[in-house]
């Protein structure tokens, strides 16, 4: 399920910023975004404890906030994602869309290869 495109500094990017505009919209700007690969392919291609991270700041359970983020993001049609899913007290699990290569391929084709890699 993973491969070398899913580092693309695109994709991430994309998804670190759609997360971000999630939590600014639950009242918390400026919060660090890290994303990491899961370790087991069942918890998806993505995945983040920035609702752990910053449920105390915002006075939140972080189980709560994650699901905040989540629905945000599903209603928000962030691009190349299919799935967003809770997973224990608060991490955040991403599942890449099918077609996101070929949207990654469509991009790379434009505007060379320079930055995918």
């Amino acid at each position: 399920m993973f491969g070398p495109a899913q580092e693309n500094p695109l994709i991430r990017e994309q998804l670190a910023a759609a997360v971000r505009q999630a939590l600014a919209e639950e009242g918390i700007p400026d919060a660090e975004v890290h994303l990491e690969r899961p370790a087991r392919l069942e918890h998806g291609d993505w995945s983040t404890n920035v609702a752990l991270a910053s449920a105390k700041r915002a006075g939140r359970n972080p189980r709560e906030l994650a699901s905040a983020i989540a629905a945000r993001l599903e209603g928000e049609g962030v691009p190349h994602l299919e799935a967003v899913e809770i997973a224990g007290p608060g991490f955040i699990n991403f599942r890449l869309a099918p077609g996101w290569l070929h949207e990654v391929l469509v991009d790379v084709v434009g505007r060379g290869t320079e930055g995918f890699g």
